[in-house]
């Protein structure tokens, strides 16, 4: 191996470098792949139990949208029921925004978790059964959800509930 590409380091040393080398780029990319982002502020808006508006400490507004839930629509049945529920739990409350997406999908809308108090609010709503679970891994709001179903919260109180994508669709 030329002298001139490791410095005077033999390879196994050059190899191991490199390897420590990649191993911190992964770690770093899935942090910012992961959304690591949080941001703190307060909800001013909130428009259906799943989508709400946040403002953070530079008075920059974000639309979000909770990350691992979907909410009746507005006109859906427990439409306005689920929106009263999160405007209970955020309005004018200070938050956080956690694992935000780093930027906004095609309809400007934002992708995150979000926490009041310490209690994760998308967990909250599919709790209250204001919410269906969406997206992959999200065990922890699936249990909440099955609880929420066994006990004939909210939205599980009538027999067959339209989830909202399919509302939306038909």
């Amino acid at each position: 191996m030329n002298q001139w590409l490791t410095c005077g380091v033999d390879r196994h040393q050059s190899e191991g470098a490199v390897r420590s080398l990649l191993v911190f780029c992964a770690a770093l990319a899935l942090s910012v792949g992961g959304y690591a982002t949080e941001i703190a502020g307060q909800v001013v808006a909130v428009s259906e139990g799943d989508t709400l508006v946040f403002q953070d400490r530079n008075q920059r507004d974000y639309k979000v949208r909770l990350a691992g839930i979907d909410a009746p629509e507005i006109l859906q049945a427990f439409g306005r029921k689920s929106r009263f529920s999160l405007k209970d739990m955020v309005f004018l409350k200070p938050v956080r925004l956690v694992g935000m997406a780093p930027a906004p999908d095609e309809a400007g809308v934002t992708l995150a978790r979000v926490f009041v108090d310490g209690t994760d609010v998308g967990m909250a709503q599919v709790a209250r059964g204001m919410a269906w679970v969406r997206g992959a891994d999200n065990t922890p709001y699936e249990a909440a959800e099955q609880s929420a179903r066994a006990q004939r919260k909210g939205l599980w109180r009538d027999d067959a509930p339209t989830p909202p994508w399919l509302w939306r669709c038909c």
